[in-house]
């Protein structure tokens, strides 16, 4: 009994590392993407495609200003925070990942801890902006979908989805390495919503 209970155990360490080990060397494969997409791009591509943040800002502030800029429910300075808060990590990394400029995580004051705890492409200015990005967009979606009770079926097809097919089309792309075609459809992604 004790050795199937030590063979479980040594084949699910061993399970949790390939886990692992398949998760790094994802998020590296991203960072190098990240990388080239920076060198493939002239500088109007880049800044074209940070300007598509837009209209985050847009209804971010028309929330602040008139109250509900869409139908949200809350106090909308939640809304608002939260639609700034995406756009801005939009344009944080997206802005790092075109090399617009840079972005060094460890040089936040007691950050140098994750040196010695994580593995360095946890902390590759582009993964952890990245990070940074897909969180805030989450939380928006999450907070629009609450508010709007789930939204009906007319809206899922009519947006959501077709939303969602740029999303997914612009990461296919990237991976393909069409990285100019990646900008422009992502950039629809973010005018879309």
């Amino acid at each position: 009994m004790l050795k199937l209970a030590a063979t479980y155990a040594a084949k699910r360490t061993t399970n949790d590392r390939s886990a692992w080990h398949a998760l790094t060397r994802g998020l590296r494969r991203q960072a190098e993407l990240n990388r080239r997409v920076a060198s493939d791009l002239p500088l109007a591509f880049k800044w074209i495609y940070l300007l598509t943040n837009a209209p985050f800002f847009y209804v971010g502030y028309a929330t602040l200003r008139d109250g509900h800029a869409l139908p949200w429910c809350g106090p909308p300075a939640i809304a608002a925070a939260l639609t700034l808060a995406a756009g801005s990590a939009s344009v944080l990394f997206h802005g790092t990942q075109c090399g617009c400029w840079t972005f060094e995580p460890l040089s936040v004051p007691g950050a140098r801890w994750a040196t010695r705890r994580v593995d360095p492409v946890f902390v590759e200015p582009s993964i952890f902006t990245n990070t940074i990005d897909v969180v805030c967009a989450v939380q928006l979606a999450i907070f629009v979908l609450a508010c709007n009770g789930g939204l009906g079926a007319s809206h899922w097809a009519t947006v959501l989805f077709p939303t969602l097919g740029l999303l997914v089309s612009s990461t296919a792309l990237k991976r393909l390495r069409l990285y100019r075609t990646y900008v422009v459809v992502h950039s629809l992604w973010h005018v879309a919503p």
